[in-house]
């Protein structure tokens, strides 16, 4: 483990109320605005890799301890109203088993059977959960980025909830087709053979050059929403009654559709930040928190769904409010001051955050920016 992740670790463990306050200052900005929220827990061989070595199966105490003694019994965060829950449980996702990946815990497929089932059936019943498998992308084939060993199909039928990893996994519309037909319709017809519900992921664009400076700045191109929009379209007509959108706020592979710089000029000067005119595009700063919203319309069947890309996403929700005198008949309209300019709206900073990570320390701090005093 590098310096710095032996940083992040002590600081984490070491500072618990702090990180637990953080945690929930994240929830009361989720109840705010009405959302709701839910438990991913990556598992990963940092971990002490020197004592699962003797004890392959401590992984499953580390987490099981977490879930029942701290969030469950201490916190109650699984007894909030707005904490997701499916089919009457509470829904955990455990993100990164099964990746052919060292770092990917645990290796061997009894013991991720072992966890799997003991939160789902095993475990006392205040600790059930409705079990969500963050998986790789080929899951079904035990191929590529799978573990090969034939334990873990059956590893993943214990899943209630199969959702594959597919960030770069393809890179224009091209692939996204081909996906559909390859991949994502035969694993929906798996997943309803073992009564699962399957989620696909789908993502808006992807860029890794602050990772890998070898790489191209713009791997992945948004194509204004078109990528992500056509993704969706095909996990709907595919029948996929459920979606993931990756990420709200992954900024280090720019896979983040929360409020971002739309213009290079609204970015900080130092390093490289991929903006969302980088494909030539004019768009505000919120088009893709616009396009998650019309496509939860269309995954709840409000709007049909089009292989067209919105040209105004999220138009509905910014319609304005009818006035005093049309929602109560017969009462007069109240009177206003004559009409003028609107003051200029308090900023807390100066620069909306960046789709993409830049490579200077010394750039401004995103979360003193508006875009992220917002959300």
């Amino acid at each position: 483990m590098s310096v710095i992740w032996h940083k992040v670790w002590y600081d984490l463990w070491s500072h618990k109320g702090r990180t637990l306050l953080a945690i929930l200052s994240i929830a009361a900005g989720l109840f705010a605005v009405g959302g709701i929220f839910g438990l991913v827990d990556q598992l990963l061989s940092t971990m002490d890799a020197a004592h699962r070595s003797v004890a392959p199966s401590h992984v499953s105490i580390i987490l099981r301890d977490f879930v029942t003694e701290d969030v469950v019994d201490e916190l109650k965060v699984t007894s909030h109203p707005n904490y997701q829950r499916h089919e009457g449980k509470p829904v955990l996702a455990i993100w990164g088993m099964g990746l052919h990946e060292d770092r990917h815990v645990p290796h061997d497929p009894a013991v991720a059977r072992q966890l799997v089932e003991w939160f789902r059936s095993q475990a006392p019943a205040p600790y059930r959960v409705t079990y969500m498998g963050g998986t790789p992308a080929r899951w079904r084939t035990l191929t590529m980025d799978a573990r090969p060993e034939p334990g873990w199909s059956e590893v993943y039928q214990s899943m209630d909830v199969i959702q594959p990893w597919v960030v770069g996994r393809y890179r224009d519309n091209a692939g996204v087709d081909a996906w559909k037909e390859e991949m994502i319709v035969p694993d929906l017809a798996l997943a309803a053979r073992n009564k699962q519900l399957y989620m696909p992921v789908v993502f808006p664009g992807f860029s890794w050059y602050n990772l890998k400076r070898d790489t191209e700045k713009n791997r992945t191109p948004r194509n204004r929403g078109d990528f992500l929009w056509r993704q969706a379209y095909n996990a709907r007509m595919a029948g996929a009654t459920a979606l993931k959108i990756a990420m709200f706020d992954e900024v280090n592979e720019s896979t983040a559709i929360f409020k971002v710089a739309a213009r290079r000029q609204d970015a900080p000067d130092q390093g490289y930040w991929l903006t969302l005119d980088a494909d030539g595009a004019s768009l505000p700063s919120d088009w893709y928190l616009r396009l998650a919203g019309e496509i939860t319309r269309m995954f709840h069947d409000e709007i049909p769904p089009s292989p067209t890309l919105p040209a105004d996403p999220g138009r509905s929700a910014r319609a304005p409010r009818p006035t005093h005198a049309a929602t109560t008949p017969g009462r007069p309209p109240r009177r206003r001051g004559p009409a003028g300019p609107r003051p200029p709206a308090r900023r807390r900073g100066t620069r909306p955050c960046a789709a993409a990570s830049g490579s200077d320390s010394t750039a401004r701090p995103c979360c003193r920016t508006p875009a992220c005093a917002l959300w």
